[in-house]
């Protein structure tokens, strides 16, 4: 029962995004591999995406309170061209599409 109720409130997350737009990352510090694919954003990281982005986003526990989604355990975002590791995820929905809150993010552009 309890995995039916993360599945479902997986799905009603997902739901609320469409298609590929802009993704913007923000964070008070960035670290570049060699190759340039690989980026950690460390310190009040900020994912921001358009209600058309459509991310398929895993996690180990997902809840929701006060308008936000927090998701918890090894958490991975998959978006058009960028997947995002993080521990734990506080989404938000505003007036131009949604955040994604964390204190580290790991991103690999495809």
């Amino acid at each position: 029962m309890k995995l039916f109720k993360k599945l479902l409130l997986c799905i009603f997350v997902i739901s609320h995004f469409s298609y590929a737009q802009e993704l913007k990352i923000t964070a008070q510090k960035e670290v570049v591999t060699n190759n340039n694919k690989v980026h950690t954003y460390i310190g009040n990281v900020q994912i921001t995406h358009s209600e058309n982005e459509q991310p398929q986003i895993t996690s180990n526990t997902v809840s929701m309170a006060n308008g936000k989604t927090v998701m918890e355990g090894n958490v991975k975002m998959i978006f058009s061209h960028v997947t995002a590791v993080t521990n734990k995820v506080v989404y938000v929905q505003t007036k131009s599409g949604f955040v994604a809150k964390m204190d580290k993010v790991i991103v690999t552009y495809h």
